[in-house]
């Protein structure tokens, strides 16, 4: 079983742009809906083909030229790329009228149908508001030809009270394994809800956070400006970022056997590994990216290590390298693509003196 070119495609460009140190990328998305049709998880089948109807009409204006634009409807995917999809586009609530409309350079993705009527989702590694203002800018486009929901006073109607008022939902995407192995996580999330903030697991596997990824992001769009919502979160993932490069560099001076001895065992496993596991996978992976960010192993192959990382989920096994799905067979898939990217590993890899940034 493999995916079609297109979900290929869109899963590079998504790999390509989590490239970031500690920060990976940051994730901006517009939330709009229509006047006088009801959510889409309210709505019946025929209110949804209408609103897809009207929204791929506009959208049409704004896919110049339209060869490099893509478009993946939900009712002609198989379970496996529905399953991709969910991921990577943080679908909530797709359904048989889902419409997925995205540029083949990572441009923008437009989401219709998936809880909101429409979602403009852009994604980078750089600058939040860099990312914003081309987010917006694909908005007020589109607002030409369609008529929003909007009330004057409470703003945009959106399916989620977090995004109710301008819309707008802001993520950053940070990996923060030294605060983890500290255990500042609590400490974090009770400050963050203070300042109307949450910093919620990536992946989980019942109460247990894989990967050590997080996404920092907030809970009210309602009472400020959009700009004053994006420095909030930008600021607040910056002192995070802050904080857990702190913790890295402390780590390193307390311990340097400890960290040397942590990313060493993760790369011994992972080159002689024969069974892999998705949750052994994601947290060994994370030590072994966190030392390749701290100095500690060279950074060729960074990308293919992010790459790797992104292929640990198992619908992305199996729809990606087309082997069957039973999670004995998935288990000795992982263990077989990651041993060979950990093959030419040097055993003395792991630099005795290093600048820990």
């Amino acid at each position: 079983m493999s995916v079609r070119e297109e979900i290929r495609t869109l899963w590079t460009e998504k790999s390509r742009l989590m490239n970031g140190k500690v920060r990976l990328c940051s994730q901006v998305r517009i939330c709009r809906n229509l006047q006088g049709y009801p959510f889409p998880v309210k709505a019946s089948s025929t209110d949804r083909q209408a609103i897809s109807s009207i929204l791929l009409k506009a959208l049409g204006h704004r896919m110049r030229p339209k060869k490099d634009w893509l478009i993946i409807p939900w009712n002609t995917c198989t379970e496996i790329e529905r399953r991709i999809l969910t991921r990577i586009c943080s679908l909530d609530f797709p359904c048989e009228e889902t419409v997925i409309v995205f540029h083949k350079k990572g441009l923008g993705v437009f989401i219709i149908n998936d809880g909101d009527a429409l979602r403009i989702q852009g994604m980078n590694h750089y600058n939040l508001y860099q990312l914003w203002n081309y987010v917006n800018t694909c908005d007020d486009k589109l607002q030409k030809y369609l008529p929003y929901a909007f009330d004057p006073e409470k703003g945009y109607a959106t399916a989620s009270p977090s995004n109710y008022g301008t819309g707008l939902d802001i993520r950053s995407l940070v990996h923060i394994p030294a605060l983890c192995f500290k255990q500042k996580l609590i400490q974090i999330q009770e400050a963050l809800k203070v300042m109307q903030l949450r910093m919620e697991p990536v992946e989980f596997v019942g109460d247990k956070i894989l990967g050590h990824l997080f996404y920092v992001t907030h809970d009210v769009a309602q009472g400020c400006s959009e700009a004053d919502l994006v420095k909030h979160v930008d600021d607040v993932t910056q002192d995070i970022v802050k904080q857990e490069e702190a913790l890295r560099t402390h780590l390193w001076k307390e311990n340097a056997n400890f960290m040397r001895d942590s990313i060493s065992r993760a790369i011994g496993v992972l080159k002689s590994c024969y069974e892999l596991t998705f949750e052994e996978g994601m947290n060994l992976i994370s030590v072994v990216l966190m030392g390749m960010d701290m100095g500690l192993i060279p950074e060729d192959g960074r990308d293919a290590l992010l790459s790797l990382w992104a292929l640990m989920p198992s619908e992305n096994l199996t729809g990606f390298c087309g082997k069957a799905s039973e999670v004995h067979s998935e288990n000795v898939v992982r263990a077989s693509i990651v041993r060979a990217h950990f093959s030419e590993y040097d055993d003395a890899l792991i630099k005795e003196v290093a600048h820990v940034s």
